[in-house]
């Protein structure tokens, strides 16, 4: 088993840091917007609420509960298209995968900062990983993750 996926970061499982970045990924494809828009929309206080009650929230229905959650956050429709980049032989990766990448990487740069881990995750969010890894011609989305904290920590994916 990977150590990783029994770990704690900061008193959070790393089953529920996926389950969350999964569901910003999520609520950011139903609404048609960006990552970055939803974790700022959602701010601080409420990743938190939703890394806390992650473990209770896995159970349900994931469309039910990204519903819930863009009118409890007021998540406006935009016009960002993920499939935008996509061209005929590749399939859109589902939320759970592009949960897993993000998750690595928040997991990844904590480890060499020793910070916080709710602070990287809302670095992460709001730094351009999210349109690198949302474009599916760069192919971000499938590269090694010790590459792309690397490319994170040199500064890759400033603001």
């Amino acid at each position: 088993m990977d150590k990783k996926r029994s770990a704690f970061f900061d008193g959070i499982k790393y089953d529920d840091l996926i389950f969350v970045c999964s569901t910003i990924v999520g609520m950011a494809r139903k609404v048609k917007q960006t990552e970055t828009y939803v974790i700022n929309k959602m701010d601080k206080k409420g990743i938190q609420l939703e890394l806390d009650t992650a473990s209770v929230n896995h159970c349900g229905d994931p469309d039910v509960y990204y519903t819930e959650l863009i009118n409890d956050y007021e998540l406006e429709v935009g016009s960002y298209d993920v499939t935008e980049s996509l061209d005929e032989q590749t399939k859109l990766p589902d939320e759970r995968y592009m949960g897993s990448i993000y998750a690595r990487l928040i997991v990844d740069v904590y480890e060499v900062r020793n910070g916080k881990i709710l602070d990287i995750m809302m670095e992460v969010f709001r730094s351009e990983f999210p349109l690198c890894v949302n474009d599916y011609q760069m192919a971000w989305y499938f590269t090694q993750s010790n590459i792309i904290v690397q490319e994170y920590l040199k500064g890759e994916f400033s603001e």
